[in-house]
């Protein structure tokens, strides 16, 4: 059947193909692998989904989401989709493994290892894989093998069928050129402009224009709640910053912990510089020249380290991650074997003080220098002080947090000053500046609701209550609070008359370049407008007119336009009334053709293979019979709900 597949390598072919597929698929079915409804969440071409499967799949997305997002729970994860969500993988994986099956695509034991052992993260002293260390990684990181190696196989065996599925496409020579020059073709406008502050000077709004403008644009002058407010975050993690151990207490922890928390492997200290790059993602087109250019940039920069630069300073100077850039392009340590592979490699062969060649990552071209290296060994005292410190701190400030919470909602009941909370707990007092409620709620890490305090606390006192955060809680001295509304039109007029100025100066422009446009014909260009003309910069059509904006449109037209002809329109832009034609042409050269045409190939084959996948998928889906059993579900998303309690409040 694949072999068929491959044979038949037209598009109207490949439909016809997997329609033969899915209809074999589906009349034949995949066997009888029915369980009681009790057990079963869903199934898919009689295929059963168990509620233990929904329950895991559930359970990790609803973790998942709310290490990103504290606000989601197993209280509230089915208003955020996740319970579909959960259902909708596992019912694509369920159609996965019965058309894999029915095609024979299999992943043998020796595939599996063929895709293991190329990892150096599993390769022991000599370069060859180990089983030694792959169970150690494994055990490390408390992963089942089984597990582990099963989520393998499913990874190679979506490879085979995509693979397998994208032999049935191909690409052309013609194809990719024609493509490749359509999207890099580009044209120079040139034009005249009737530009709009030329007539804002004419218009002149009167009161009665004012009002009717505020009158008929009550939605734009909405504005939301905003609240300005000064507080000091209480954590665990804050209250450690200012902890300092006794030196036995230290030493003691030190002792105790030195075989593991202070003990490492092989590391590095290393520093970077990025020239960022587009990153080849599946199913885009890459950017060919842009990559060009960022890869010689980088090669500039080394080889101004190379004569003497100093790496710092072209970190500073050049690089693209400002993190870094910051502090020189440091890094800090790594562990040898921790790293992506990628980079593993790039310094694997590298000395203490020298410069990787250009390395290339989905963020563009790394130049990474070794700053310095570090045999596997355990950090001094002197070296984990500062880490005992906080590591000590933060035990301590856990343990007594609910003390010191009470102790502050005590405190700030006598405060005069949010000045003594700060000075209390010896911490910051930080600003909000004036944002929105969302937006406060979001930075402080509070749940929804909690606001309310905030909003009936009056101005310039604190909120007489501490105001519960994902990771402690905050006391908030309120400084504005300015409630939603329309905003009175005195406090707009200015912004409605620009606005009327710049309506109605543009309709003017709008009618100049009308009356004007009759001596725009063909290639005739008035007198009038000589020496007036202007030039616009290369552009390509999906990029606006350089020097005008708001103006796809006129973009749109000028690929659709011959050169030196004025296009028989007038366009509107944000700088005013436009007359325009194509003035010339830029098209791909070969030598450029030459330099991208693999890239694009393989880019435009990816695509089209990754189309054939999805159409494939997109038809299984429609003609396979699923099922829902709704009890189940609802069993599974209520049981965790009572079981898996809101994260306790430190």
């Amino acid at each position: 059947m694949l072999g068929n597949i491959r044979n038949n390598a037209t598009s109207f072919g490949v439909k016809i193909i997997f329609g033969l597929i899915i209809i074999v698929f589906i009349f034949w079915g995949v066997g009888n692998i029915r369980s009681s409804s009790s057990s079963t969440v869903a199934e898919v071409n009689g295929g059963a989904i168990t509620q233990q499967e929904f329950a895991e799949r559930y359970n990790y997305l609803v973790k998942t989401e709310n290490a990103d997002n504290p606000a989601v729970t197993f209280q509230n994860a089915p208003e955020f989709g996740l319970v579909q969500v959960a259902l909708q993988e596992l019912v694509l994986e369920k159609l996965t493994d019965q058309i894999c099956s029915k095609l024979e695509i299999f992943v043998s034991g020796a595939e599996l290892k063929a895709a293991l052992a190329p990892n150096p993260v599993f390769h022991d002293k000599h370069g060859k894989f180990s089983n030694e260390i792959y169970e150690n990684w494994l055990a490390e990181r408390k992963i089942l093998m089984g597990k582990f190696e099963a989520d393998q196989i499913k990874r190679l065996r979506d490879i085979k069928l995509r693979t397998y599925l994208g032999l049935s496409v191909g690409v052309t020579d013609e194809e990719a050129r024609s493509l490749y020059s359509f999207s890099r073709e580009e044209r120079v406008a040139e034009y005249a402009l009737f530009p709009i502050s030329q007539y804002e000077g004419e218009v002149n709004p009167t009161p009665e224009q004012v009002k009717a403008f505020y009158e008929a644009n009550q939605a734009a002058f909405n504005r939301p709640a905003l609240l300005d407010v000064s507080y000091v975050h209480i954590s665990p993690a804050k209250l450690a910053a200012s902890y300092e151990a006794s030196e036995d207490e230290a030493r003691a922890y030190y002792e105790s912990e030195k075989e593991g928390r202070f003990a490492h492997k092989e590391r590095v200290k290393l520093s970077q510089i990025l020239i960022k790059a587009p990153a080849e993602m599946e199913g885009q087109e890459i950017d060919a020249e842009e990559v060009e250019k960022a890869r010689g940039k980088a090669l500039d920069v080394l080889a101004k380290v190379g004569s003497g630069t100093a790496f710092a300073e072209a970190a500073a100077t050049y690089s693209d991650d400002k993190t870094s850039a910051g502090n020189g392009g440091e890094m800090g340590w790594a562990e040898v074997g921790s790293m992506p592979q990628i980079l593993e490699q790039a310094v694997a062969g590298l000395k203490k003080g020298e410069v990787s060649e250009p390395i290339r990552t989905v963020f563009g071209f790394h130049l990474v220098k070794v700053e310095d290296r570090q045999e596997a060994g355990i950090s001094s005292f002197e070296d984990a002080r500062a880490e005992i410190n906080a590591a000590l701190g933060e035990k301590k400030a856990v343990a007594s947090f609910d003390a010191t919470r009470q102790e502050a909602e005590d405190f700030i009941i006598d405060a005069p000053t949010l000045e003594a909370v700060a000075e209390k707990f010896k911490l910051q007092i930080e600003n909000s500046g004036q944002v929105t409620e969302d937006v406060l709620a979001e930075s402080l890490k509070l749940p929804k609701g909690s606001l309310q305090a905030v909003r009936d606390t009056a101005a310039g006192t604190i909120v007489p209550v501490p105001l519960d955060a994902a990771d402690g809680f905050v006391i908030v001295k309120v400084n504005q609070y300015q409630v939603a509304g329309v905003a009175p039109m005195e406090e707009v007029a200015p912004q409605i008359i620009t606005a009327i100025k710049r309506q109605e100066a543009a309709s003017k422009a709008n009618e100049k370049a009308a009356e004007a446009i009759a001596g725009f014909k063909g290639h005739e260009t008035p007198e009038s407008w000589a020496g007036k003309l202007v030039k616009s910069e290369p552009f390509r059509r999906d990029q606006q007119v350089p020097g005008l904006s708001s103006s796809q449109a006129l973009s749109s037209a000028m690929f659709a336009s011959n050169p030196g002809e004025w296009i028989g329109n007038v366009f509107s832009t944000a700088e005013g009334a436009v007359i325009a034609r194509v003035d010339e042409i830029i098209a791909v050269s070969d030598a450029e053709w030459e330099g991208v045409a693999e890239t694009m190939k393989a880019q435009l084959l990816r695509n089209r293979q990754e189309e054939a996948y999805r159409l494939f998928m997109s038809e299984l889906f429609d003609k396979s019979e699923i099922t829902q059993n709704p009890e189940a579900i609802e069993a599974v998303v209520k049981h965790l709900a009572e079981q898996v309690t809101p994260a306790p409040k430190m």
